[in-house]
Parts: structure tokens; sequence; C-alpha cells
């Protein structure tokens, strides 16, 4: 990939795939400290000759503790492509494992705020995650599948 040029690929549709919010006990008046994040990523080609790839970004969020109050699961999916008349610089499959999912963070981010906002544990916001590190630190199977989608 030429670093000087842009890579010739079109984000075409942010997909909402899977929301759930389950309250496991009433809310305390105590302020819950922090936040256990769980992400999970899938990306695939769709299909044979079809130049166009999906990434599937997902993430199960509970407060910290033995007994967490509430969780939150969300999966966004993301749908790419070649953009028409420019010149490829990146190849789609490479695009959708290390970009794509940074680029679908701001709207898992953005579902799960909304879907907490109006809950009586009040609006979660997902802090700033490093994608690149996260994807690079990972085993494939420790990201595991995407919450609540099917193939």
């Amino acid at each position: 990939m030429d670093i000087d040029r842009q890579p010739g690929i079109s984000f075409d549709a942010v997909l909402l795939r899977y929301a759930l919010f389950e309250e496991r006990e009433p809310p305390s008046p105590e302020r819950q400290e922090g936040l256990n994040l769980s992400f999970s990523s899938k990306s695939r080609m769709l299909g044979e000759g079809v130049e166009r790839g999906e990434v599937i970004l997902s993430v199960t969020v509970e407060p910290e503790g033995d007994n967490p109050p509430f969780r939150v699961q969300v999966s966004v999916s993301g749908l790419f492509g070649y953009q028409i008349g420019t010149d490829r610089n990146l190849e789609l499959e490479e695009f959708l494992a290390q970009q794509a999912v940074a680029l679908l963070l701001p709207y898992v981010r953005e579902a799960v705020t909304n879907l907490t906002a109006r809950t009586a544990f009040g609006p979660v916001i997902i802090p700033p995650v490093n994608v690149r590190a996260m994807l690079a630190e990972a085993r494939p199977d420790e990201l595991g599948p995407p919450v609540g989608v099917r193939d």
C-alpha cells in the first residue's frame, strides 16, 4: 500500500445487527467505578467474485465486580467495497481485517450509549480503545464470534 494515497475502499453501510440491555439487579446508590469490555469481530467477503465485504464488531459491557447489575451487548455490521473509478491501493481483505474494525467502533459506542441512556443506570460511554493494539495482542480465538449474529 502506498501510504500517500487513499485506499480506494468505499464504506457502503452501517447496520445494527443486535442490541441487548439486561438488568440483573436494581441500581444501587453507589457509583460504578469501571467497566469490563469484551470485543469480538468477524470479517468475510460477500460471495465469490463479489468485491464487497462485511465486518461485524461486537461488544459486551458489564460493570466491574462479581455480580454486575447489568449487561449490554451490541453488534454492528459494516459493508465495504472498492470505490468505482479509483485506483485500488489496498486489498479489501486486508482492509477488513485491520482498518474496518476501527471505523465501526464509534457506531458501537453510540449504540451502547443510546441503549443505556434511558435506563436507571444512566448512559454508558465506551472509553477510547486502541484498536490496533487490541487486534495485535489478541489471538483469533480470543476475539470470538460476534454476539447475537447468525451467519
